[in-house]
């Protein structure tokens, strides 16, 4: 009596590429630079080409008072939508110490950056074009556009990991 043992069909497996601890850290030092940068000028509203005021990240996020025309300084209040990017700074910082079941959350702190930092810019825009009537201008700084850039490499070096995290499965062989 002869056995006809087959083994089973033979599973193609790609492996994984190894992942280098600079790849790994990339997403907590790009939101480590994404938070630093919030320490840079983030606008600057000048009159006639006359900087008049430099606000930096921080100062826009919890509000500063500046010296205005005159001896009065200028009480400027916190904007929320610089509040909740330097929230998704400390939010994408503070995950990218997890594991692969905060990079979900890692990548949406990214994203959320991205777009609260460009709501912002969207309104302060109006704001000056409203109040100022065309004679106040505003630039954003180096500490912006860092951030932006920041956030999304963080965003995306969190999503390339998230994806090469996990083998792929392998079927499960019949059972005999």
């Amino acid at each position: 009596m002869t056995d006809s043992f087959a083994p089973p069909a033979a599973v193609a497996v790609t492996p994984v590429p190894a992942q280098s601890g600079a790849t790994r850290r990339l997403p907590l030092l790009s939101f480590a630079a994404a938070l630093v940068s919030f320490l840079l000028t983030f606008v600057t509203f000048s009159c006639q080409g006359k900087p008049v005021a430099m606000l930096s990240g921080v100062q826009l996020a919890l509000g500063t008072t500046v010296e205005g025309s005159g001896d009065q300084p200028k009480k400027i209040e916190p904007e929320p939508f610089a509040v909740i990017a330097l929230g998704a700074a400390v939010a994408g910082f503070a995950l990218s110490f997890g594991g692969v079941n905060t990079k979900t959350l890692t990548i949406l702190s990214g994203a959320a950056g991205v777009i609260f930092l460009f709501m912002l810019k969207s309104k302060l825009e109006g704001d000056i074009l409203k109040q100022g009537g065309g004679l106040i201008q505003i630039d954003f700084g180096a500490g912006f556009w860092i951030a932006v850039v920041a956030f999304v490499i963080g965003a995306i070096a969190a999503a390339r990991l998230t994806r090469t995290a996990s083998p792929p499965r392998q079927p499960l062989s019949p059972a005999r």
